[in-house]
Order: structure tokens, then C-alpha cells, then sequence
């Protein structure tokens, strides 16, 4: 005789397959705001390199890219590893972080070509990030004479790209950087929702601020999940962006829905707790040792467990 689910092992159920959602589902919303410079062309080779200034926090999601041929190529998406510009470091390879590789259908001069990433990497407010779109297969990325270097390609309320300059590196070697400005043909992709701030408030870090804003609006339910395995560089993790370790299946599992606990907590919150208001744990309390690093990305789902988004990780060092 077929025995009845007991409500712990449907629950079991229906996490895993949210978190099985939320990686098939990408791990942004790389629709919700999108950014051009130009599609004009007028000149190309193998890559681009230029800085972005964000406004606002954001989770970057994608680029199109702007490839004036139409067969496959392989293209690459390095970032400056913790942020920063890209001018300092350019000739430093261990400066870099690869975020993506990935081969594409391109799809010729004057149309954009989707890359069809989804990176959740966080670019936090008032902050320069440095990066590199290159094809490493042929030297087919156009790309528009710029003025200066630095100056304004395109802006939003949001985030600035700024003009660059160019690469001809093609294959394994790092991209070697060409002394004239370059304007990046293409879209930026990325997601404003679900920002999330982890923080000490108090020297030595024996406090701790949680705020978590601009929340989805489909969001019923969310968890704050942790991992103590922060070797890689922030948000390169599969799993949201974080490499899972077994604090975060079992805190992720074992932690019983409560409003205003942002371990597991409703939203929103029916007494105005967290999310609503900020979470603190008041000086001497929290149970990190100095110079211990933890980073924290928020997962949220709505009705049935279904994914609808998650913050870019936070690192924080204690």
C-alpha cells in the first residue's frame, strides 16, 4: 500500500527543486535593463576593453557583442577580479577573473549578438569595473573609433560605459591591449532587483547590518544562504554564485519558515521585519571570528516554489 508524503519529505521535495529551479532558470533577470552604446561598427579586430561606473548597485547579467561575420565564434568575458579599472591592471593576467566563455551563432555586421549569459555579478554603487570582451577565435568583433579614452559611450540612471580601447589577440594568449580609443558595439545586460547588503557597522566587525531592497515583486518566500568557501573570486560560484559548502545545504534545508528571520523568512514580512527593515545583530553577537570570509546571496521564489531571482553575492571579511 502506497504510504502518504509526510509533509517534511514534500517539503525536502519541493527545496531541492527550487534550487534545481533556480539553476535552470539562470541566476538573474538579464531582460529587466539593458544598456547600448552603438551597433555602428566602422572598424573591428579581436576585443574590446573599457571600464563601466555603476550609479546604482547592479547584478550584471550578459552582453551582446557586435561580430561581423556569421559562423560560430568563441567568445570570452574577463572582469577585473574584486572590481576596479581596467588601466592599473591590464598587463597583470592574475588581475583578471574569466567569468565566461562560451561559443555563439554570430549573427553579422549591424546586428546584436546575444552571448545568453547569466553571471549574477554584483557591481556595487559608486564603483569602476574593468572588462574584456574578446573573440578568441578570429579577429571579427566590431567595434567604433572612439575620442578619448574614458569619455562617455552610453548612460542610464543606472550604470555608464565608458570608451576603451581594443585588443588583436586571438587564442590562449591574454589579451594585449592597443593604444588608441575604442568604443564597445553592443548591449549591457543586468538586473537592478534584490540588492543585498551584508555588513559590519562597527570596528572589528562584532556586529552585523543585513538589508535586502527593490525586492521582485513575485517574490513569497526567500532564503539567505552562506558559504564559508570563498577561494574563488566573489559570484563565480555555480550555485548562485556561491560555492556551496555544507553550511549552506544545511542551513538552506534545515531552516524552518519564520517572519523576519533572514535565514528563511516570508515576504513580505507580516510584522515589518526583515526584509521589510533592516536585520542587526548588536555588537558582541556575532559568531564569526576576525578575519573570517563569508559570503551571502539572497535566493527568492514565489507561489509553489517556483525561482524568481536572487541578489548578486556579497564577501564580507570580519
Amino acid at each position: 500500500m502506497t504510504q502518504p508524503l509526510s509533509f517534511r519529505r514534500v517539503a525536502l521535495i519541493g527545496l531541492a527543486s527550487c534550487l534545481l529551479s533556480a539553476l535552470a532558470a539562470g541566476q538573474c533577470n538579464p531582460g529587466q535593463w539593458t544598456l547600448t552604446t552603438t551597433y555602428a561598427g566602422g572598424n573591428g579586430c579581436s576585443g574590446n576593453i573599457f571600464d563601466v561606473v555603476a550609479t546604482n548597485s547592479l547584478t550584471f547579467c550578459s552582453f551582446d557583442v557586435h561580430l561581423g561575420i556569421n559562423t560560430p565564434q568563441t567568445m570570452e568575458v574577463w572582469a577585473v577580479t574584486g572590481g576596479g579599472p581596467y588601466a592599473p591592471v591590464i598587463a597583470n593576467p592574475a588581475a583578471w577573473t574569466l567569468l565566461a566563455s562560451t561559443t555563439v551563432n554570430a549573427l553579422g555586421a549591424g546586428v546584436p549578438t546575444p552571448l545568453n549569459l547569466s553571471l549574477n555579478y554584483l557591481i556595487p554603487a559608486g564603483t569602476t569595473q574593468g572588462f574584456i570582451i574578446r573573440n578568441v577565435t578570429s579577429t571579427n568583433i566590431d567595434y567604433t573609433n572612439g575620442t578619448t579614452v574614458g569619455a562617455v559611450a552610453a548612460t542610464d540612471p543606472n550604470v555608464t560605459i565608458l570608451q576603451g580601447q581594443y585588443t588583436c589577440t586571438i587564442g590562449a594568449t591574454f589579451p594585449v591591449l592597443t593604444n588608441a580609443a575604442r568604443i564597445f558595439n553592443g548591449s549591457m545586460r543586468y538586473s537592478t532587483e534584490n540588492r543585498l547588503s551584508v555588513a559590519p557597522t562597527s570596528p572589528g566587525g562584532s556586529d552585523l547590518s543585513i538589508v535586502l531592497t527593490n525586492i521582485n515583486p513575485s517574490a513569497t518566500e526567500g532564503w539567505l544562504l552562506l558559504s564559508l568557501d570563498t577561494l574563488q573570486p566573489a559570484g563565480s560560484g555555480p550555485l548562485l554564485g556561491l560555492v556551496p559548502d555544507a553550511i549552506t545545504f544545511l542551513l538552506f534545508f534545515s531552516t524552518p519558515l519564520q517572519d523576519g528571520n533572514p535565514l528563511h523568512f516570508p515576504v513580505p514580512s507580516l510584522f515589518g521585519l526583515f526584509p521589510n527593515s533592516q536585520f542587526y545583530l548588536p555588537t558582541g553577537t556575532v559568531p564569526f571570528t576576525l578575519g573570517m570570509v563569508i559570503d551571502f546571496s539572497v535566493l527568492l521564489v514565489g507561489p509553489g516554489f517556483t525561482y524568481v531571482g536572487t541578489s548578486g553575492v556579497v564577501r564580507v571579511t570580519f
